[in-house]
């Protein structure tokens, strides 16, 4: 896929969108934290499933990688949500705030502690020749030949499906601490600064 298969994709979805029609939805209120958290960890269970069914690949232009498929469709329809039911009017509260910033750093400094403690070991001592999983030069999946090792297959989806749920957790923990930064100290108070986050999108398309 080129690298504006994400143009395509909006373009895909605001025409599914206009051309669908139906109702509105309703208003309903903005969901706990918890709970999208909740379902940020079941999409990551698809997202591990498409990645195993096709690695490296794309569906309709679009890469086929961590956060990609069934989060941008999950996002875009919470996006109408939220928009049309003022999720974000009000702040997260202080105990939904402090779960997403903590659920955010716990995933970086695990992320990048691990990937820095994995390249120390494989610097420091390499395994070539060695029958344990980790260091791996494939960080965060296991260094094991599925031909030579019949528990490597299953290791290696147990290490797809750790990372995929992780970083769906982390997907929505961290939008979450975004929205609620800016909203609480980027808020916009000038015509200037309103019309420039009206044209942000604009911006991002270009």
């Amino acid at each position: 896929p080129g690298p504006c298969w994400y143009i395509a994709w909006l373009l895909l979805l605001s025409g599914a969108y206009a051309v669908i029609g139906g109702p509105p939805l309703p208003e309903a209120p903005r969901p706990a934290l918890g709970r999208l958290v909740g379902w940020g960890a079941l999409l990551g269970m698809v997202q591990a499933l498409l990645l195993a069914l096709l690695p490296g690949g794309s569906f309709a232009f679009m890469p086929i990688t961590l956060g990609s498929l069934p989060f941008d469709l999950a996002f875009y329809y919470a996006g109408i949500a939220a928009y049309r039911s003022r999720w974000l009017d009000a702040p997260l509260a202080t105990s939904e705030r402090v779960l997403a910033w903590a659920i955010s750093a716990v995933f970086a400094l695990a992320t990048f502690g691990g990937t820095v403690a994995n390249t120390a070991a494989i610097q420091q001592q390499p395994h070539n020749n060695s029958t344990a999983y980790y260091p791996s030069a494939a960080f965060p999946m296991p260094a094991c030949d599925a031909a030579a090792d019949p528990a490597c297959g299953g290791a290696t989806l147990a290490a797809l499906l750790a990372l995929c749920v992780g970083a769906g957790v982390f997907s929505v923990a961290w939008s979450a601490a975004m929205l609620d930064t800016f909203r609480l100290w980027s808020a916009p108070s000038s015509p200037l600064q309103r019309e420039l986050g009206r044209s942000a999108y604009a911006a991002y398309l270009v």
